[in-house]
């Protein structure tokens, strides 16, 4: 047995000699998911001048960071509640900020979430107020703002609202009147309000990897999960990894973030098993992800040998446990797919080794032989 493994630890340093230098066809990048959770808009340049005050050209892009991208509250009809959304200013300067409430909804042409700004038909967006709706806020200072709802007794299911943070227009500066680029970050408050009529249901409409074969882990896995409710819903659950007789042989958890999904729309959940050797990680440089002329990101196989009990080998079997609340108790819904891993790699640098000492025992046996036959003769 230890012959064996001591063959495979030499194909897999011969693969490594082989590999230090060669990366793998890049993989396309995730950071075109769209996340429900952590929207940020960009805002294109305009011209502004208000009065005297003029907007410098020249501030640094906003820089502030948010405590909690999203939050749920339950409110019965005709009660209040209020929830504290609060910031902290990352940059170096002051900063003179608006808060702005959109309505949040899902696009229905391309099912991706979006920020629309409110018309008259959306009175529930006049049902929340805030304690402060402009403020000026010092570097590395936090900021509490209060939003309170208060719902009218006819209120009924979900009603979704984004609190858009950005700078004013008003804002510090002598230079021109040109405005800068910014960013504008939003806090989602997804509201309940509660009804008996209530309906909380999701469909499992995909679960599969990104590929059926691989040559070293990271496995992506990809659940697509549909709500056919009227209620928004936050699924979660466990991805168990099994082998043949092995089981659990890697256990995930599904949807840490505690993602929702808005009612009448899906989302695709993305989960990776990466623990194995060797694997594959992407290239970076200063911190930035390094991609090839396509725009898709450069890979590097990452040998980390205090991973070498992790080495994967064959067919493996995920099952997926998702679980959803329907107000009454938690629904299962289970599903289950197949991959394979093939360090096609090592396999060809283990042939070439045992070929090598196949050759030389071959020829050793040749020698010894012949050794042989001239003392016969002698």
């Amino acid at each position: 047995m230890w012959k064996i493994k001591k063959i495979i630890l030499i194909a897999l340093l011969a693969t490594l000699l082989l590999t230090s230098n060669k990366y793998i066809k890049a993989q396309e990048s995730d950071n075109n998911q769209e996340n429900q959770e952590n929207i940020i808009v960009n805002e294109a340049t305009r011209d502004a001048q208000i009065q005297n005050i003029k907007i410098a050209d020249d501030l640094p892009p906003l820089n502030i960071n948010i405590a909690s991208k999203a939050f749920h509250v339950k409110i019965d009809p005709g009660s209040s509640a209020s929830k504290i959304l609060e910031i902290r200013n990352n940059g170096k300067i002051t900063e003179h900020i608006k808060v702005e409430v959109m309505k949040l909804e899902v696009n229905p042409e391309t099912n991706k979430t979006r920020l629309v700004e409110k018309t008259p038909q959306d009175e529930y967006l006049n049902w929340v107020t805030l304690s402060e709706k402009t403020f000026y806020i010092k570097a590395n200072e936090k900021k509490p703002i209060q939003a309170t709802f208060t719902f009218p007794s006819n209120a009924a299911f979900g009603y979704y609202y984004a609190f858009v943070f950005s700078r004013t227009t008003e804002e510090i500066g002598v230079e021109d009147n040109t405005a800068a680029v910014t960013n504008r970050y939003a806090i989602l408050g997804l509201i309940e309000a509660v009804n008996p009529n209530a309906v909380k249901e999701l469909s499992l409409l995909e679960f599969s990897t990104d590929k059926k074969f691989y040559e070293f882990l990271p496995t992506k896995f990809i659940i697509k999960v549909n709500n056919i409710g009227n209620i928004h819903l936050i699924p979660a659950g466990n991805i168990f990894v099994d082998k043949k007789n092995e089981t659990n042989v890697g256990v995930l958890e599904f949807n840490l973030s505690d993602g929702s999904i808005l009612p009448n729309s899906y989302r695709i959940f993305n989960t990776s098993w990466e623990d194995g050797f060797p694997i594959f990680i992407n290239k970076e440089e200063n911190g930035k992800l390094i991609l090839n002329k396509k725009g898709k990101v450069k890979q590097k196989i990452l040998w980390n040998f205090e991973n070498f009990k992790n080495f994967r080998i064959g067919r493996y079997t995920a099952k997926l446990l998702l679980i959803y609340d329907d107000g009454e108790r938690d629904i299962p819904i289970e599903a289950s797919t197949s991959f394979w891993v093939i360090p096609w790699r090592i396999i060809l640098a283990l042939i070439f080794i045992s070929l090598l000492i196949l050759r030389g025992i071959k020829s050793t046996i040749k020698d010894a032989w012949n050794k042989r036959k001239k003392n016969v003769k002698k």
